[in-house]
């Protein structure tokens, strides 16, 4: 590790992920804002970790982010300018400035004759030999209804947090970066355990159940916001603002 004194930007945030993944933490999305602040600093040519306002501001305000994306910039800053601190770092600790409107979204509730259209249209949807939905969307979509899970929650499941008897499933990558088992109806459990069968014959553990194309790879989050709408359409169904309302 090195010395505090000649830490560099890099050094700072890689030590400081590192820390944060040890401790259980999903880290992802702070440590990609802190990566891209260490790419402008290196650029800036101020690659040391004691960090001053000028730089820290110039990251901030150069890149012409909507307010939410600097609010949270300046968060992750904050909490490196803390960090850096109790390491005996004089460095600048951000303060978060920035304020975001919250607005007041409606839920979309569905009636029963809107579910049993729109559930019908995942049920049949075109044949594509490109595209996975027919053996997908069935359980996909109704894991999402039938236990309020987040779509990144339940595209980040893995074959081997899928229960005994697919009676469960433990989501790793929840809000706060918190796991927490999440119970199967019956039902559900048993379109998930034939789908498994069906998608997943060799029950590579590490695999994620749910894929666009390639088996191998996971299911991108904007690729279901595209089938839900799709799905919509062929219900009849008017789509509104946003995508899939898991707590509706």
């Amino acid at each position: 590790m090195a010395s505090s004194t000649r830490l560099t930007v890099d050094e700072a945030v890689a030590q400081m992920a590192a820390e944060k993944r040890s401790a259980g933490f999903s880290w992802e999305v702070p440590e990609r804002a802190l990566r891209q602040f260490a790419d402008h600093c290196r650029r800036s040519g101020a690659e040391s970790a004691a960090l001053t306002k000028e730089v820290v501001d110039d990251f901030l305000h150069l890149s012409h982010c909507r307010a939410l994306t600097v609010q949270r910039n300046e968060r992750v800053l904050r909490a490196l300018g803390e960090w850096l601190r109790d390491r005996g770092v004089r460095a600048y600790v951000c303060p978060v400035a920035t304020k975001v409107k919250v607005g007041n979204p409606q839920p979309c509730i569905f009636t029963d004759d809107e579910l049993r259209r729109f559930f019908g249209a995942v049920d049949s949807p075109p044949i594509s030999a490109s595209s996975s939905s027919c053996l997908v969307d069935p359980v996909l979509f109704r894991m999402l209804y039938g236990t309020g899970v987040r779509v990144s929650e339940a595209l980040g499941v893995t074959l081997a947090d899928v229960g005994e008897g697919c009676s469960h499933a433990v989501v790793r990558c929840g809000k706060n970066g918190k796991e927490r088992l999440v119970p199967l109806s019956p039902s559900l459990a048993g379109a998930v355990g034939r789908y498994m069968i069906d998608a997943h014959a060799d029950h590579d553990p590490s695999r994620y159940p749910f894929y666009a194309r390639d088996p191998l790879k996971r299911m991108a989050t904007s690729q279901v916001y595209l089938r839900f709408r799709q799905h919509l359409a062929a219900a009849g169904i008017p789509h509104f603002r946003g995508g899939p309302c898991v707590h509706s």
